[in-house]
């Protein structure tokens, strides 16, 4: 497991809303909304990079490391006479529309965010279908269950009861944590068999009152007590209850004031002319936060008759405000309000039961003041968003953990610098690709002290390599810039591993690659022996080793040509372990020519001339070409016997339609013919430049060879030229490289 902390990691994580209500939302409805909106900018607080999927209105503030894609259309509120049926319409496409901006969004990016938080199970669910192998996801569990929630209509308990099931509960299984917002809903989550340990209990903030409490002072003075709701005008918050209630209330000078919308409005003004109390309630709709913080501040006490909550936003920023407050006792509330401590609760849907609990409140101002003062503490104590936000991200911790595998025997000769780095590039492949098992190879895997280079190999599981081709050189190219030190990333799909007996590569990395993560495939195959290991294998190692050597020609760091040197004569030595007896021979006197080198002092061309001699050499020998005549050595080697490989040429055609800049169809359509162009155009490349210049026949005839592969600009000199074709080379041979499987 990789040990991070807040401070020395910070976490890119995508914040999904509901995408229906805007934020922050207007005073009633939208609490999902709402703790979307105090989450993602308590989570940048904390110092991590949020990126936020909602829809947004003027006016909202956001953390400098939160960053808005904003969900369309500009209009936010449901329209007062929507229907239940219109209301779920509005929510299933207000969920869509934020599924298809964080797709856009993880494909942009791609697919860089350590964890995306979602706050509607719709898009959970989705995502988790999607991304969810690349990405966790964890899901804010808002609604309450309609099993322990009590919903007037029958139709609106059969639609809300069919999308829990076909849903919700899916969603549960499958996301890699569930947060639920009260203790109430982690009981039902448990419930429908999701495990224990994926489910948090982790309650809603509550954005702190900046100003004093002035509700005890105000209750005893006032002779008209006022009572406030805040809320959506739906059926389930029980308005008709508190309406019957006041009927029955002995204290007729209290008035109340109802702030918010909704499809009930109508009926809820019909009904209140019915029961003859128009006079004492007063509808005011939606109002702007100002508006609502000057409402608490002339209230009396709030009073919450819902029917079902999963927490009750309202209900606990009324309490912040130092309203003492009137309540349904509801499952939600469990282990957080005791009536008579911190709230009056009353049986939910039971107006006499209410009355009662209203007339003991207004009675009673030593009870109003300590239910004042106490509810105040307990959402001071269990609501503040800055600890709430750090369990948030405790949990992304926890989450992103779990996803990674990274072995705990790192060898004791890794520097303190070096496993975080490792952890760092571990977690990035992780992240962004398929990957079944990532490995360290090289002399960073053996010699961890040695060289400044990172070469990774990825096993995949997927057969596409070309897909994620342009995303691992993207990710490579990042990782470089941002720790300092060259990574190379190179993809392996698993049925190479299967067919793996006769590859070198292969061979030689199933003794000395380091597992990073996941399964450790290389252990299990059968690499074969010498005797299997064709000529092409051969070549290719001694390309690599080439390739190595050129690109440090112009570098300014001696130790970098020494490191390079160094790794020549240690990969010529493991060749002369492992390969025939006459290439072994011939590995291991050039292995001891290059060592010798390196005891004496590095000089570059010196070593380029061993290496020409090495493949005059092993062109002689196993091609029986003229040792000495470099472009007949090359022209022999493009005309070699090519084996047939149909898996391969298929490879290749589709990564030259996916990256047309590669090559061009029309020209090279065998993926065998373009990689022994790069390397007769890189034995060249590494001939043509001498202290005294650039041989210009040598770079004109490397252009030639490569002028089907690459697209090359005209260039005004000979060393202008060849400098061109070496950086158009090193550019795009790690992809047609990986086409080749090494």
């Amino acid at each position: 497991m990789i040990d991070v902390d807040h401070g020395k990691l910070p976490l890119r994580v995508l914040v999904v809303n509901r995408g229906v209500f805007r934020v922050p939302p207007e005073s009633s409805g939208g609490g999902a909304e709402k703790h979307g909106y105090y989450l993602a900018n308590n989570l940048a607080a904390l110092g991590h990079r949020v990126h936020f999927v909602t829809k947004t209105r003027s006016g909202s503030l956001y953390d400098s490391h939160v960053k808005v894609h904003a969900v369309p259309p500009r209009r936010g509120v449901i329209p007062p006479k929507t229907s239940f049926k219109g209301w779920v319409f509005k929510h299933v496409f207000g969920n869509i529309l934020s599924l298809e901006i964080s797709l856009r969004l993880i494909l942009r990016e791609r697919f860089r965010f350590n964890v995306i938080h979602c706050h509607s199970a719709l898009t959970a669910l989705f995502l988790s279908a999607i991304v969810g192998r690349k990405i966790p996801i964890v899901y804010t569990m808002h609604d309450s269950s309609p099993w322990i929630a009590t919903y007037r209509g029958r139709v609106e308990r059969w639609i809300r009861k069919a999308v829990y099931v076909g849903l919700e509960v899916p969603c549960l299984r499958h996301v890699d944590m569930v947060v639920a917002v009260s203790p109430a809903l982690v009981t039902e989550a448990k419930r429908w068999k999701v495990s224990g340990t994926k489910v948090r209990y982790i309650p809603n903030g509550i954005e702190p009152n900046g100003s004093p409490s002035s509700v005890q002072s105000l209750a005893r003075d006032v002779k008209q007590p006022l009572g406030l709701f805040v809320g959506q005008l739906v059926p389930r918050k029980g308005l008709d209850v508190l309406f019957e209630a006041i009927t029955k209330l002995r204290n007729d000078d209290a008035k109340f004031l109802i702030v918010g919308e909704g499809p009930e409005r109508g009926k809820l003004e019909r009904l209140s002319q019915r029961v003859g109390i128009t006079a004492r309630v007063h509808f005011a709709g939606y109002v702007g936060q100002d508006r609502l913080d000057d409402y608490y501040s002339q209230a009396s006490f709030f009073v919450y008759p819902s029917m079902a909550e999963s927490f009750g936003f309202a209900l606990f920023d009324a309490m912040s405000h130092g309203l003492p407050t009137v309540a349904s006792d509801l499952k939600a509330y469990d282990g957080i309000l005791r009536s008579g401590e911190n709230s009056l609760l009353f049986e939910a849907g039971n107006s006499d039961e209410l009355a009662i609990r209203m007339d003991e409140l207004l009675q009673n101002p030593t009870l109003q003041s300590s239910l004042s003062n106490k509810g105040e503490m307990l959402v001071k104590q269990r609501f503040n968003w800055t600890e709430i936000a750090s369990d948030v991200a405790d949990t992304y911790f926890e989450v992103i953990s779990e996803r990674q595998h990274t072995p705990k025997n790192l060898p004791s000769e890794f520097s303190e610098r070096s496993e975080p780095t490792i952890s760092r590039i571990t977690a990035q492949i992780a992240e962004t690709i398929p990957a079944q098992s990532i490995y360290l190879l090289g002399s960073r895997a053996q010699h961890p002290s040695y060289g400044d280079d990172y070469d990774v190999v990825v096993v995949m599981k997927s057969a596409l390599i070309p897909i994620y081709l342009h995303r691992i050189k993207t990710l490579a190219e990042e990782l470089t810039t941002e720790l300092g030190s060259k990574v190379v990333i190179s993809p392996l799909p698993t049925f190479r591993i299967q067919r793996a007996k006769g590859n070198l590569f292969l061979m030689k990395n199933s003794r000395t690659a380091m597992l990073l993560r996941g399964q450790h495939v290389m252990k299990r195959m059968d690499t074969g022996n010498s005797d299997d290991i064709s000529l092409d294998w051969y070549f290719s190692y001694y390309f690599f080793l080439l390739k190595e050597l050129l690109a440090v020609f112009d570098t300014k760091r001696p130790q970098e040509k020494e490191r390079i040197v160094l790794k020549i004569s240690e990969g010529l030595e493991y060749l002369s372990t492992v390969s025939s007896p006459l290439i072994a021979r011939i590995a291991s006197d050039y292995a001891g020519k290059t060592r010798v080198l390196a005891l004496k002092g590095i000089d570059w061309f010196e070593t380029r001339n061993i290496m020409l001699a090495l493949f005059a050499e092993l062109m002689a020998t196993t091609l029986q070409s003229e040792p000495n005549a470099i472009f007949k050595q090359v022209d022999t080697f493009l005309k070699r016997r090519k084996g047939k490989s149909q898996l391969k040429n298929f490879e290749y055609s589709a990564l030259s339609f996916l990256k047309g800049e590669l090559v061009r169809p029309d020209r090279i359509i065998s993926r065998r013919l373009i990689i022994d162009r790069y390397r007769a155009a890189l034995i060249l490349l590494a001939a043509a430049p001498s202290i005294n210049g650039v041989d210009s026949e040598m770079t004109s005839r490397a252009i030639q060879i490569l002028k089907g592969c690459l697209s090359m600009t005209k260039s005004q000199s000979v060393q202008e030229s060849w400098e061109n074709l070496r950086s158009a080379l090193f550019e795009n041979w790690d992809t047609a490289q990986s086409l080749m499987g090494l």
